[in-house]
Parts: structure tokens; C-alpha cells; sequence
């Protein structure tokens, strides 16, 4: 049965998250639609929706420049310069992330860290340097054992792409 966001299959963490962002904006508490805007993109990008989770973050973006920033504003931008990898044309991503991962070393954001070194690794792999990929992918794994509890196997979509990178070769 078709999703209410278009998709095929179980709907039933994307319309859980489509109501929390509609009952937070509804209610006034726009840091809460932004974290659950995040986990909607995290989710609609998993599934292959990846238009929907880039309107997602870009919304969040502008909410998170506008408003002074947050929690979620790196993550934000982490995972918008993941979307934007690229074969041949995300050097900027790739240069955006290297910027996210330090900013999230100085923060101790063990989650973006994650997430940025995952990205960094599925960039160094579509360029073929596997090696490099391994390294960031072992940094990675270490930093989401520390984080586990709030960011899953399922949430780290650019360390599944990576790893199956010496598969398709």
C-alpha cells in the first residue's frame, strides 16, 4: 500500500514522524519539528527518497541559520553535504564534511562524527580509494559504539554504501 509520503512498503515510522513535525509546528515548538525532520530525512533517504529528505534538511538549514543554530544544525548540515556526494562533482560536499567533522570533534558530537567520517568513507570509495574508506569506516565504527544507543546500524546508510563498494567492483 502506498505511503502517505509516496513510498512503497511499511509507512509507519514516516507517518509517526510526519505527525510529530505537524503537532510540534502545530504546537509552537519548532526545535522539535527540526529534530523530527532530521529523523524523517534519515529515514525517507534510507528508502531511497532522497528529494523529499534534501527538502527536508534545507528546510531545516534556513530554520537553524535563522534561529542561532542548535542541537541538530550540524547534523543538519552533515547530512545535507552526505546527499550531496556525488560522483565527480562533490568536492564541495567532501570539503563541507571534512568542515562538519571538525566542528563535531571540537563539540564532541560523537553522532555527527559518525556520520561525517561514514560520508567521508563513501566519497573516498566512489573515487576507488578503497583503503581510505576502510580507515574511516574503522574510525567510524569505533565513535558508534559510544553512540549506539541514539544512532543505529539502520541510521548509517553511507557506511552500508561504502562497505558494498569492493562488491561491485
Amino acid at each position: 500500500r502506498p505511503c502517505r509520503y509516496g513510498l512503497p512498503g511499511p509507512c509507519r515510522r514516516r507517518a509517526t514522524l510526519g505527525r510529530a513535525i505537524q503537532a510540534a509546528t502545530t504546537g509552537g515548538d519548532l526545535r522539535i519539528a527540526a529534530t523530527a525532520r532530521i529523523h524523517l530525512a534519515r529515514t525517507l533517504r534510507g528508502a531511497g527518497d532522497e528529494l523529499t529528505a534534501r527538502t527536508l534538511l534545507e528546510e531545516n538549514d534556513r530554520w537553524y541559520r535563522a534561529s542561532g543554530g542548535g542541537d541538530g544544525a550540524l547534523l543538519t548540515r552533515c547530512l545535507l553535504a552526505a546527499l550531496s556526494l556525488e560522483p565527480g562533482t562533490g568536492k564541495a560536499a567532501v570539503q563541507d564534511l571534512h568542515t562538519v567533522l571538525d566542528e563535531a570533534r571540537h563539540h564532541q558530537d560523537l553522532e555527527t562524527q559518525t556520520l561525517a567520517l561514514d560520508a567521508l568513507a563513501n566519497a573516498a570509495a566512489a573515487r576507488g580509494d578503497l583503503p581510505g574508506a576502510e580507515r574511516l569506516l574503522q574510525e567510524a565504527d569505533g565513535l558508534h559504539a559510544q553512540v549506539r544507543h541514539t544512532l543505529d546500524d539502520a541510521d548509517r546508510f553511507d557506511a552500508r554504501i561504502a562497505r558494498e563498494a569492493p562488491l561491485r567492483r
